[in-house]
């Protein structure tokens, strides 16, 4: 069984697309909550976080989430258009979603 990459959270979206041209990517709540922080301390912008979504949410990366907080942060980061606009607001909720599992 091949060994899952993990992601780190400090990709930009064109590193992510190269990323995932290979399989076995991981996505943990650690990572992901390391894009959003980043995000907040204005390294990336709305539409970056957006688009970085949208590249996590693919069949390639897998995620272990029994509690789904990990896909509802993916889906609410990549569709601004259902969920509200990508702002503090709505990313410091989504850290407090992510707190519990970032260890696991």
């Amino acid at each position: 069984m091949e060994t899952l990459k993990r992601f780190s959270g400090d990709e930009d979206a064109a590193q992510l697309q190269s990323k995932l041209s290979s399989a076995n990517w991981h996505l943990t709540a650690s990572a992901l909550g390391r894009f959003v922080e980043r995000f907040l301390e204005n390294e990336l912008t709305p539409s970056q976080l957006e688009e970085i979504g949208d590249l996590l949410e693919s069949e390639a990366v897998t995620y272990d989430d029994d509690d789904g907080s990990i896909a509802q942060v993916l889906f609410e980061m990549s569709s601004p258009e259902v969920n509200g606009p990508v702002n503090d607001l709505a990313a410091q909720r989504w850290l407090e979603i992510l707190e519990p599992r970032k260890d696991a």
